[in-house]
This record gives C-alpha cells, structure tokens and sequence, in this order.
C-alpha cells in the first residue's frame, strides 16, 4: 500500500533509535551518523521522549547526515490508529528528504502491524492570504501516500489525516 519515489536526492535513508542513537540526540553520547546544521530541534526531543514511552522513532538521515526524525507518538494502541509524526531541519527540505522518510516510515509500519489504520495531523494558522497550511510539503505528502484529510479547519488549528488499514486476503 505504500507508495515510494525512488528518485530522491540525496539518497535517504532511516535509522531505528537506539539507547546509544538516543543518548547521540541528547548529546551524552558521540552519533556514528554527523548531525546537519540545526540537529536536534525541539520536535526531535520529543520524539526520543516517545520513544522512551515506547514509541517506534527513526533518525532520517540524508547525504550522510542526521537531518531529523520521523516515527509513532506512541507505542502501538490496543485498538484505533497508530499517529505518526516527523520533522527536518531546515536545510534539508524540498528536496524529497520528508517524502522519502515518512515512505520508509509507513513500510516500517505495515510490516510490522499490518492490520494497524494511521493518523497524522498538519497544522493550519492565520496570515495575511487568511487560513493557511503551515506545512504544505506536509499535507503533499500525506496525499501522496494515500492519506484522506477531514475537511480544512475553519479557523486556526489541526486537521487531521486518516489511512485504513490494508484490506486482508480475501
């Protein structure tokens, strides 16, 4: 059900957290991967938070070096959506970094609980055009790999974006 672009540059790959990818995160500990310029952000932080709660959390790593994180906020839900999340530093993005993550991301997933439907949410905010999407790469992204949104907020605040489950054999 996944449906990847293989032609992203740089290459991208993820890399499962760890207790020592953790520690690297939190700075107690060197990373066998560099960090790129803005590594970690506050959003990282809390995805090694959720992964010491039991979270499924990767390192995005792209032209060698560790640009974010993407993974669950939580640990698998006894019934009901997993929610995914991620987050590049800056520099890293529109060049197909996110897409190609979130991708691995969902292949991680659906091997690992098939029968699980998703979540993710995007954010919407005030400016000067009225309301906008604060990510639309973001919202590109989710469509691209199948997600359906609820309609688009009417004032400030979250949407969220849902995908079944995979059908099982017939």
């Amino acid at each position: 059900m996944t449906r990847c672009d293989p032609g992203v540059t740089p290459p991208v790959r993820i890399v499962e957290v760890d207790d020592a990818a953790a520690a690297a995160v939190r700075g107690t500990m060197a990373s066998t991967d560099p960090f790129a310029r803005g590594f970690p952000r506050a959003g990282d932080l809390e995805a090694i938070d959720a992964w010491e709660r039991g979270a499924i959390v990767f390192l995005i790593v792209s032209d060698g070096a560790v640009v974010g994180t993407c993974g669950t906020h939580g640990p698998a839900p006894r019934s009901g959506p997993f929610e995914l999340g991620w987050g590049i530093v800056c520099e890293a993005r529109g060049r197909g970094a996110g897409t190609a993550a979130v991708c691995q991301l969902l292949s991680e997933l659906e091997t690992r609980h098939p029968a699980s439907p998703l979540l993710a949410h995007t954010m919407w905010r005030d400016s000067d055009d009225g309301l906008v999407a604060e990510s639309p790469a973001s919202e590109r992204i989710l469509t691209s790999q199948g997600f359906t949104a609820e309609p688009i907020p009417g004032g400030p605040g979250g949407r969220a974006w849902r995908r079944a489950a995979p059908a099982g054999p017939s």
